[in-house]
């Protein structure tokens, strides 16, 4: 039996012979999963929960920040994002906006008693043109490499840095 899945879940039922296309293949027996190769893109990708597909998508964001101030000079200097300030919560907030119609997530700096700063954890994957480029200014803003510039697979470069505040950003040029 499917769970339930949420009403803004996006939902494309697979058969029993299994479904194939450019960002996902999958071979189903009996109404059990045999075999799944993952998404190539980093800000989606497609889970099955019974014989239904789910596009999982990230919409919202939240970045620790222990100094706002400074934590908004980095990220307008690193993607050259206007900032809007506001409230969220009860906690002070900057929501990062590239003033475009692009698809991806929210990304919004907070600052408040639950927002530490960390390496660890979950790893943000931020989608830009030229990865050494923005790694350059990440350094001269602060900044440090915690993994270089690498061209992971066919035309997929990332590298990893940690922002003003401490924390692990991913950069991707896809």
């Amino acid at each position: 039996m499917a769970a339930a899945l949420p009403a803004t879940a996006a939902e494309e039922p697979i058969d029993d012979k299994g479904v194939s296309d450019k960002r996902f293949r999958c071979a189903a027996s009996g109404g059990r999963l045999r075999a799944v190769m993952p998404c190539q893109r980093l800000v989606a990708s497609t889970m099955v929960v019974g014989m239904t597909r789910v596009h999982v998508r990230a919409t919202y964001v939240e970045i620790p920040a222990e100094d706002l101030e400074r934590a908004e000079r980095f990220y307008r200097g690193l993607f050259g994002a206007s900032v809007r300030r506001t409230v969220v919560d009860g906690h002070q907030c900057c929501i990062l906006d590239d003033d475009s119609d692009a698809a991806g997530a929210v990304i919004a700096l907070m600052q408040g008693e639950s927002y530490v700063p960390s390496v660890d954890g979950t790893r943000v994957y931020v989608s830009v043109d030229d990865v050494e480029a923005v790694v350059a200014r990440a350094q001269k803003l602060g900044g440090s490499v915690l993994y270089p510039v690498t061209e992971v697979a066919d035309s997929l470069i990332v590298a990893e840095l940690a922002d003003s505040e401490g924390n692990r950003i991913a950069l991707s040029n896809q």
